[in-house]
């Protein structure tokens, strides 16, 4: 399945013509790429294929994951983690 041109940093819209299956491959297809580490292909006959850098791969992923989620009806994984303690310290 060929991938949408590039949806880093595009609204939900985007995604509206995409079934979650469609969403699933598309970051599956992202993961590879992004796990060879090619940067650029060159064929024999001197064309060539290049990609988008790691940032905006790792972007589009945490995009379709967090429409993945919204479909889902679940909230996009938590940015910040506050974790609070008060047994054993004491104020001063």
């Amino acid at each position: 399945m060929p991938l949408p041109e590039p949806i880093v940093n595009t609204p939900t819209a985007a995604y509206a013509g995409l079934t979650s299956e469609d969403l699933l491959q598309a970051r599956d297809v992202l993961a590879k790429r992004r796990l060879s580490g090619v940067s650029w292909v060159r064929y024999a006959d001197g064309s060539g294929s290049g990609y988008r850098t790691d940032a905006e791969i790792a972007t589009e992923i945490a995009s379709i994951d967090a429409e993945i989620a919204r479909r889902a009806g679940g909230a996009a994984p938590p940015s910040t983690i506050l974790v609070a303690s008060s047994k054993g310290l004491e104020a001063t």
